[in-house]
């Protein structure tokens, strides 16, 4: 069954836009049923237990495999020999994915929508104009 489409026309002067975004019908990831942990994140047996006793003592109730696979990514990182720069940026990531988490929890029955772009684009660039369109229409204000 094809996605549900959410159209937008956007008028702008004598030009009009339609902006189409699709709405997928899937589950929420997190109300998916738990798989079985997969053993694909193993770096070596006498690190596995210790990894898995480790988010034992932690106290992980929930998803257990999945926290103990994402420590095994991170020393798969520390073993690839990356550069400061690379784990720099992979740490500001997950940090920035942690904060995003938290922030968005109270608003988990609502679909939320991400767009990319910088701040530092300048203002006739295509993409500002995009935003302000979107936040426009997504905040109520928009006369498209």
């Amino acid at each position: 069954m094809p996605s549900p489409r959410l159209d937008f026309t956007c008028v702008s002067g004598n030009r009009a836009e339609v902006l189409t975004m699709e709405t997928p019908q899937e589950e929420a990831i997190d109300q998916t049923p738990a798989r079985a942990a997969r053993r694909r994140w193993s770096v070596g047996l006498p690190f596995d237990a210790r990894v898995r006793r480790l988010v034992g003592d932690w106290g992980t109730q929930k998803s257990p495999a999945l926290i103990e696979e994402m420590i095994t990514t991170a020393l798969k990182i520390a073993r690839d020999e990356m550069t400061v720069a690379d784990l720099k940026l992979i740490n500001r990531s997950a940090k920035e994915m942690r904060s995003a988490a938290k922030i968005f929890a109270p608003f988990k029955h609502l679909r939320k929508v991400v767009v990319f772009g910088s701040a530092r684009s300048p203002p006739i660039h295509p993409i500002t104009k995009w935003r302000q369109i979107l936040r426009a229409k997504w905040s109520g204000r928009a006369s498209c």
